[in-house]
């Protein structure tokens, strides 16, 4: 006999699937708890596939129903995955970086097989920045921990597959060890994601807790009880149906919104997985077609949550990888999964869902299964390819950028004869003649080369003091700078600062040197009150400073933060299929330099506090390199002829620094 379909089942399922198409939007659309959609998923599913296996068993003893169990399930799953599996692995060998066709191949070999919760086991901390993660398959690691806990379900039934039928002592015995592995599996979770402090074989104790079905069986456990009690009878008739409807709603709202404030794995999801298995029981209790969730479009998303679920991720990732950034392209790549759902569900789903001969059903379902690895096998041989590896010449999308004459060359051999020391560069290139001083960090020692090469040029001596973070705000600046000044003869002053640490981001080197941010990253520096404090501190410091430094010269050039940096994009690094063979440059600005937003945006508040603390000052001259270097919102990192401007990502290629040239020279040329 067929368990009837409870609406408001599907209404819950319709909820979940949304709240993780949510989470996984970009960043600007996102709902960061929204993650607790799979959490509610395994109570739905425990629930649905309790009252299945003692709902409709079949006779013939208990090895013939856990037979009959196990082929259902992959009736259920394994078609509809297979297909998903098989178009994105061949998509993605036309639009996948590169370098990353590899891993995509064998997380969906994994995917196919049930396996990727093990295969992403060590990647638990990106999965929660999802506007940055790569792999097509990332969601599938859900439907590993489903089929293997599955593969538990015949021993939390052992009773009732052995008594052949669903007697009040097997089912007894059901709600005895579903209970007792529900508590081991609630406490291990626990333990692995507060507990634990150290890493167990090398894996993070909280993607333990996170990708294995042991530490997620409680939350099947919250749907299989409620099944298993309603069979054998409710202990909590007299409790008003409405007391289960709030506090269902009440605790799922209370997840999600915790969930979001936490930002990532929390206990907030018991909250969430109490309050659906609170609302399952309120449809035990009452008639579910009265339910808000048996509402008719909630049904609709339900039945093919699915689907959806496998198509979502994958679309979104492809217009991760074709259009970065665009979000109007992330929120289409919705809608297409709605529509590919639905030829999912009726053609897929459905055909297989309704066949009579389960066991003849196997012979296709494997089929699928085969076809997914042999496509995932092909794909990795082509990932190993030297031709599919060999990239297209970054050439083809340089930005043209003017050429003065000058080459790396010179301003490379311009410091040949100038002394290094720690903290300062020194270049006498004439006896007796007034120095141009640099004063700045990383930023200045890179535009040095090209000041010795003007300096040179305009018979003045050049000297950079790396001052490790201070600037015009002098007070902050170590005694030597000080010493130096005031033993010099001072032609001109140029300051060049950058103010990585104190907005929200570190370069490589730093972040490897562990040092730290005063903001969390990914956030708006300006609603972060550290980063408000040292623009302050910044501005208090930096007007007796500049005070300070006009008593050695009134030439002084103040430079604005300028792009020392670039944004790695990987379709640019590592080009996929599409872009090599079949010619379509899809991100050729990207791949020709870095947005000017994404500069502003690293530097916050600074910009603007040093124009308001030089302001009308008339020994100061303010020079903002990007409306030299930048144009139409971009940033050069690649230029003319494939040459980098950035060498590594992280800093300018010293003979790059002749892009600075001409402004520097034109500034001495009003000194001298």
């Amino acid at each position: 006999m067929k368990t009837p379909t409870r609406l408001d089942i599907q209404g819950m399922r319709a909820v979940a699937v949304v709240l993780v198409i949510l989470f996984h939007l970009p960043t600007a659309l996102s709902l960061r708890g929204g993650f607790v959609g799979v959490d509610m998923f395994y109570v739905i599913s425990g629930f649905v596939v309790t009252n299945m296996v003692i709902g409709s068993k079949e006779a013939g003893g208990a090895l013939r129903s856990i037979g009959s169990f196990l082929r259902r399930r992959v009736m259920r799953l394994v078609p509809a995955l297979s297909v998903v599996v098989i178009v994105t692995l061949l998509v993605s060998v036309l639009v996948a970086p590169s370098r990353e066709l590899a891993s995509v191949a064998k997380a969906g070999l994994a995917g196919e097989f049930f396996a990727s919760n093990f295969y992403f086991v060590r990647n638990f901390d990106t999965y929660w920045s999802p506007e940055v993660l790569r792999s097509p398959f990332l969601h599938t690691w859900s439907l590993g921990v489903e089929f293997q806990v599955y593969l538990l379900f015949p021993l939390v039934f052992l009773g009732v597959f052995l008594a052949g039928r669903a007697t009040r002592a097997a089912l007894s015995a059901a709600l005895l060890v579903t209970s007792v592995l529900a508590v081991i599996s609630f406490l291990l979770f626990a333990w692995l994601l507060i507990g634990a402090s150290a890493p167990i074989s090398g894996f993070d104790p909280r993607a333990l807790a996170f990708y294995t079905p042991v530490s997620r069986f409680w939350e099947f456990a919250l749907g299989i009880l409620p099944a298993l009690l309603a069979r054998r009878g409710l202990p909590f008739r007299r409790v008003p149906a409405s007391v289960f409807v709030a506090a269902g709603w009440l605790l799922t709202v209370a997840g999600v919104v915790l969930s979001t404030a936490a930002d990532t794995l929390n206990f907030a999801v018991v909250a969430a997985c109490s309050g659906v298995a609170a609302l399952i029981v309120a449809g035990i209790r009452q008639n579910p077609i009265r339910s808000v969730l048996a509402w008719r479009p909630l049904v609709w998303i339900g039945d093919r949550s699915y689907s959806i679920y496998l198509w979502h991720w994958p679309l979104l990732v492809f217009s991760l990888w074709l259009f970065p950034g665009n979000l109007i392209v992330a929120v289409g790549s919705v809608a297409v999964t709605v529509a590919l759902s639905m030829l999912t569900f009726r053609f897929v789903e459905q055909r297989f869902r309704r066949s009579s001969t389960p066991r003849r059903a196997l012979v296709p379902s494997a089929a699928f299964v085969a076809s997914g690895a042999v496509v995932a096998l092909s794909a990795i041989m082509i990932a190993s390819a030297g031709w599919y590896l060999t990239p297209i010449p970054l050439s083809s999308v340089a930005r043209p950028f003017a050429d003065d004459g000058v080459r790396g060359s010179d301003v490379v051999n311009s410091l040949s004869g100038c002394t290094t020391e720690a903290l300062r560069i020194t270049c006498v290139n004439r006896v007796g003649a007034p120095t141009v001083v640099v004063i700045g960090d990383s930023l200045g020692y890179r535009s040095m080369p090209a000041v010795q090469l003007a300096a040179q040029e305009h018979g003045l001596n050049a000297t950079m003091l790396w001052t490790g973070g201070c600037g015009i705000e002098l007070a902050s600046c170590p005694d030597f700078v000080y010493d130096y000044l005031d033993h010099t003869d001072v032609a001109a002053l140029l300051i060049s600062m950058n103010f990585d640490r104190a907005s929200n981001r570190l370069n490589v080197t730093e972040a490897a040197a562990g040092d730290s941010a005063e903001c969390p990253a990914d956030t708006d520096v300006t609603s972060c009150a550290a980063h408000t404090e040292a623009v302050e501190r910044f501005i208090s410091a930096a007007r007796p400073g500049l005070t300070d430094l006009e008593r050695y010269t009134d030439h002084i050039l103040m430079a604005l933060p300028f792009p020392q940096q670039t944004q790695f994009v990987d379709a640019c690094l590592s080009p996929p299929l599409a872009q090599r063979i079949l010619g379509l440059q899809t991100v050729p600005a990207l791949c020709a330099g870095t947005s000017q937003d994404w500069q502003v945006a690293r530097q916050g508040g600074f910009p603007e506090a040093i124009r308001s603390v030089v302001e009308g000052d008339g020994s100061v001259t303010l020079w903002d390199p990007t409306d030299y270097l930048c144009a139409d919102g971009w940033c050069p990192s690649v230029i003319n002829d494939g040459e980098r401007i950035v060498e590594d990502g992280v800093h300018w290629s010293p003979e790059a620094a002749r892009f600075l040239y001409p402004e520097f020279s034109a500034y001495l040329d009003e000194v001298t």
